[in-house]
């Protein structure tokens, strides 16, 4: 396995993660109803752009074209999403599991690269 590919890994879970998320809004979306239904769904929709950012990062790292400082700043998102996730919803919240599962193959993979 290249130390690459747990980088790309956790770039590919986050992505997934986010189509899951915006997926969810057709699941979840008439409980936001009434006056406050733009906002949530501006909410709704812009924690995946983050999600999406840090995974381009990533995938760029994996290439070859970011540095490793980068990637570690970078992997505060998830880590902040799994901690708030787990916290707030509880560990049955299936996405405080895909974060931390992202998280650990971000750091590791970084980790594994610039010790090449």
């Amino acid at each position: 396995m290249s130390k690459r590919t747990l980088l790309t890994a956790g770039a590919i879970v986050l992505v997934l993660g986010a189509a899951l998320h915006c997926y969810g809004w057709a699941i979840v979306g008439a409980k936001f109803a009434g006056p406050l239904f733009p906002v949530s769904r501006l909410f709704w929709f812009s924690l995946p752009i983050d999600w999406l950012v840090v995974a381009a990062i990533w995938f760029q790292c994996a290439r070859g074209g970011a540095s490793m400082t980068i990637v570690r700043i970078a992997a505060i998102i998830p880590i902040v999403m799994a901690i708030g996730g787990f916290a707030v919803i509880g560990p049955r919240f299936i996405g405080a599991w895909v974060f931390s599962i992202a998280a650990v193959l971000g750091l590791v993979g970084s980790r594994a690269i610039s010790e090449q």
